[in-house]
């Protein structure tokens, strides 16, 4: 792997094309490394992906191993729904409660 130091604009654009090319040059007295363009970004996270992901005939092979280690897949339960609850308790008013006839007289 080389790194490209110049301060030629033109010779800069042409080397940004170029995916995988890290283009170093200088800005007030202090050397700049420029970030990786989008296509060498692009590129390294798609070697990325397919370092860690299974092929077809992998995904294929590994789901026939399965089969036939655990046996046929069986159907999932569908989950229970929960029921919708009422009010919480504590934070309910209490019902006052109403006053008969008798208890009216007395109190006058």
């Amino acid at each position: 792997r080389y790194i490209l130091a110049t301060q030629d604009r033109d010779l800069q654009k042409i080397a940004r094309r170029i995916p995988g090319t890290p283009l170093l040059y200088i800005h007030n007295r202090a050397p700049t490394l420029e970030q990786p363009s989008f296509k060498t970004s692009f590129i390294a996270q798609k070697k990325l992906r397919n370092s860690y992901c299974l092929s077809k005939s992998e995904k294929k092979t590994l789901k026939e191993y399965k089969t036939a280690v655990l046996g046929p897949e069986q159907p999932r339960r569908p989950r229970k729904k929960k029921k919708n609850g009422g009010p919480n308790p504590l934070s309910c008013k209490k019902k006052k409660k109403q006053a008969t006839n008798q208890e009216i007289s007395r109190k006058k």
